[in-house]
C-alpha cells in the first residue's frame, strides 16, 4: 500500500498507524492473556492456533498454558494443604433424593479424584487439549460452569482470564455516561445510590430489565392490576 501511487497523500499517516499498531503488537504479544482466553474458549481451543500461526508460537503456547497451569495447581495444593493444616473435614456430599443419591454422588467423587491422581499433574489440560472441540457453543461462561469438576483448575483460570475485557470501549462508555447521572443538580449523591443508579441504567439499556409498560405492550397477557404501584422495573 505504501508503495502505492494512490496512497502517496497519506503516505506519512499510514506509516506513523503501522508505528503505533506494531507498538501495541508488542504489548499484546508480551502478555498471555489473549492466548488463555484463545485457547480456553471450548469451540476453538488450540485449532485456530495450529491454522494461522507458526510451529515455534505453538510450542510457546503450549509452555505458557503449562507455565499458568502449574500456577494455579499450586495454589489449589497450598489452599487443600492449610485446610487440612486447619483440621477442616472435607465437605459433605449434597445429597438429593436420600441415601441412593449420596451414595452414587460419592462414588462418581471417588472416581474424578481417582482418575485426576492417576493423570498426573498437567493430565487435566492435556485431556482438555485433546478432546474435541464444543462445536457451536455460544456461551462460553456456563460451558466451564458445566465442566468445573471434570477440568477444576483450568476452570479457576477461565473464571479469571475469560473475565478480561479485550476493549476498554465498554468501561469508557460507562465513564461517560455517568455524568449524566452525577449532574449538578444531583451532585450529592451518595457513591453506593451513584454506583445503584450506574448498575441499573446499564441493565435497562442492555435489555436485562424491562418495564411493566413494555412488557404489557409485548406479551398483552398481563393484567396491571396485577402489579402493585411501586413495581416499575421487572429484572
Amino acid at each position: 500500500m505504501l508503495k502505492d501511487d494512490e496512497f502517496k497523500s497519506v503516505k506519512h499517516g499510514i506509516e506513523k498507524a503501522l508505528k503505533i499498531l506494531a507498538k501495541y503488537y508488542k504489548k499484546a504479544d508480551a502478555m498471555s492473556t489473549n492466548i488463555v482466553a484463545l485457547v480456553l474458549n471450548p469451540d476453538v481451543k488450540m485449532e485456530y492456533i495450529k491454522v494461522n500461526w507458526d510451529a515455534k508460537w505453538l510450542q510457546d503456547v503450549h509452555h505458557t498454558m503449562e507455565r499458568l497451569f502449574d500456577q494455579y495447581h499450586s495454589l489449589d495444593n497450598s489452599a487443600d494443604a492449610a485446610k487440612t493444616t486447619k483440621g477442616t473435614s472435607p465437605s459433605p456430599v449434597k445429597t438429593i433424593g436420600g441415601y441412593g443419591s449420596s451414595w452414587l454422588a460419592a462414588s462418581v467423587q471417588r472416581s474424578l479424584a481417582s482418575q485426576k491422581r492417576y493423570a498426573g499433574l498437567r493430565g487435566e489440560l492435556k485431556q482438555y487439549l485433546e478432546s474435541p472441540v464444543a462445536t457451536g457453543e455460544e456461551d462460553i461462561v456456563a460451558w466451564w460452569a458445566l465442566h468445573s469438576t471434570e477440568y477444576p483448575t483450568l476452570a479457576r483460570i477461565a473464571r479469571d482470564y475469560l473475565a478480561v475485557q479485550g476493549s476498554a470501549v465498554p468501561c469508557e462508555r460507562c465513564f461517560s455516561s455517568s455524568r449524566q447521572t452525577g449532574t449538578n443538580r444531583r451532585n450529592r449523591l451518595l457513591p453506593k445510590t451513584f454506583e445503584a443508579l450506574q448498575i441499573l441504567k446499564n441493565t435497562y439499556k442492555s435489555g436485562d430489565m424491562k418495564t411493566i409498560e413494555e412488557i404489557l405492550a409485548v406479551e398483552g397477557t398481563i393484567g396491571a392490576e396485577e402489579f402493585g404501584e411501586k413495581d416499575l422495573l421487572i429484572a
